[in-house]
Order: structure tokens, then sequence, then C-alpha cells
């Protein structure tokens, strides 16, 4: 059975190119339960995807990169690139653990994958991240702490920098992730 989430970590490394990306990201997201709407979206994004490939390799072979064929071929790629981007990038954060999102990695402008927003981590405020998040006492589990009932979800943050996000189920706390 296929997880619902995409995992943490890196989907694509090296290059923010969309003909690396977004086969990347469409392989990320067929390896997880999606609803019947997204995976038609995906298919429509992929037929896009091997048609800006198609157009693009056209547009390289090109002897006159200054004819017109050539310049509607390049605004042709252009305008596939924000489409796909703006399709596909929003249904992956449909997609991701809690308090993840999808993009580049804070520290590597050419990693894209599922990372934890920072601010959680930097708002060591009681709460004040969401007024949903409970930041548990070093070497604390959930149920070592009496956590207000409107908490929804708890975060332990050792002194090495890992990190465990648990979520309040119907039986209890689950983990949602961890990074070590």
């Amino acid at each position: 059975m296929k997880p619902i989430t995409l995992e943490l970590g890196t989907i694509s490394h090296g290059t923010m190119r969309v003909q690396d990306t977004m086969p990347a990201l469409l392989s990320a997201l067929n390896g997880i339960r999606l609803s019947a709407e997204d995976r038609r979206t995906c298919d429509e994004v992929q037929r896009c995807l091997d048609e800006w490939i198609a157009a693009d390799d056209k547009a390289t072979d090109s002897d006159n990169p200054a004819d017109a064929d050539y310049l509607m071929l390049a605004a042709h790629i252009a305008h596939l690139e924000m489409e796909m981007i703006e399709t596909l990038i929003p249904l992956a954060e449909s997609y991701v653990p809690d308090y993840c999102y999808v993009g580049a990695h804070p520290g590597d402008g050419s990693d894209l994958g599922v990372w934890p927003c920072e601010d959680l981590f930097d708002d060591t405020t009681q709460g004040s991240y969401d007024g949903y998040c409970w930041r548990l006492r070093e070497n604390n589990h959930p149920t070592d702490e009496a956590i207000p009932a409107d908490m929804s979800h708890a975060l332990a943050v050792n002194d090495h920098g890992n990190a465990t996000l648990y979520a309040r189920g119907v039986d209890g706390w689950v983990e949602c992730w961890a990074i070590v």
C-alpha cells in the first residue's frame, strides 16, 4: 500500500531546471496515494512535460535562433514551464507531512525536496509558531507532559538538532516525521 504523504528529503538535487525537477517530482508523486483528480493532473503534467521536452529539443536543433519559428517555440516552452510549475508544486504541497513544504532546501538552492518549516524550529516560545504546536522539553515524549487539548502537534528537539514531530490522534500521539 502506498504512503499518503511525500517523504522528507531530496527529490532532485544539483539543478532547478524544469526538465530535471519535474520528472523527479512526478516520480515522487507516483510513489504515493493520490486522489483520482490529482492523478489525472499528474498525467496531464507528464503530457505537458513530454511536449516541452520535444519542443526544447526542436529549439536546440534550430540553426537560426533569431527566426520567428524559434521565437514562437521559445515562448511556448516558457509557457509550458510555468504551467507545470504552477500546477505541480501546489499539488505536491497538498501531500507533504504536517509542518513541511515542497521547495528548495534552505541551505542549498539546488536541492528540491520536502522540508520541515524552518520557523517551527526557530520559534521556541511555547505554542507561538501557529498556536497548535507544543514545544516539548528536551528528551520528552508527548506522553511525558501535560499538553493542552487545543495543541494538535508536539515537537521534540534535542541539543544535537534531532527533531521529532508528533500529531495528536484518536488513540494518542503518532509520529509524523523525525530528523536525525
